[in-house]
C-alpha cells in the first residue's frame, strides 16, 4: 500500500507496443470489399444510361457523371487495398495515426 504513494522513477510506465496486424487485416478486407461494391454499382449506373441513351437527359447527367467519379474512386480505393498486401514488411502509412512518438518505425516513413 505505501509503494502507491512513494515516487519510483526506476519503474518503466510505458506500455509493450501492441501488434496491429489483425487490425490492418480486417481494414484490408474492408476496403477491398467496399471497393468492389463501388466499382460494381457505379458501373451497373453507368452501363444502363449508356445503353438506354439516356446520358444526354438533364435528369440522369448529374447521376451518371457522379457515377463515374464513383468508379474512379472505387478505383483509387482498390488499389490501396492492394498495396496493404499482408506479406509487405510495414503496413501502408495512412493507418497509423494514433502511433505513440516512443514507437520505432520502420523504413523511416
Amino acid at each position: 500500500m505505501l509503494s502507491l504513494f512513494l515516487n519510483n522513477t526506476e519503474q518503466n510506465i510505458t506500455a509493450d507496443a501492441e501488434d496491429w496486424t489483425n487490425v490492418y487485416s480486417a481494414i484490408r478486407w474492408i476496403q477491398l470489399i467496399m471497393a468492389v461494391l463501388s466499382i460494381l454499382g457505379s458501373g451497373s449506373i453507368i452501363v444502363y444510361a449508356t445503353f438506354q441513351n439516356l446520358i444526354r437527359t438533364a435528369e440522369v447527367q448529374p447521376l451518371f457523371l457522379l457515377s463515374v467519379t464513383d468508379l474512379l474512386l472505387g478505383f483509387c480505393w482498390l488499389g490501396r487495398s492492394s498495396a496493404l498486401h499482408p506479406g509487405l514488411r510495414e503496413p501502408h502509412y495512412l493507418l497509423q495515426p494514433a502511433r505513440r512518438p516512443t514507437d520505432r518505425i520502420i523504413g523511416g516513413c
